[in-house]
């Protein structure tokens, strides 16, 4: 299991709309690195292995 926990920093500073956007845009940016790290890096302790890598098995 993998968990991500996402704090925006700037939460106090903005409008409700505003932040809104900026919280879409990060998740977005996440969803990106975290597909990046899984399917093309990996990410686990024996990566030099072979391992942590998992297959491309989402529903487009």
């Amino acid at each position: 299991m993998f968990r991500v926990l996402y704090v925006p920093f700037y939460y106090f500073q903005l409008k409700r709309n505003e932040l809104k956007k900026e919280v879409f845009r990060d998740l977005r940016d996440v969803i990106s690195g975290i597909k990046e790290m899984m399917l093309t890096y990996g990410f686990s302790a024996k990566k030099s292995s072979g391992y942590g890598i998992i297959e491309d098995g989402w529903d487009k």
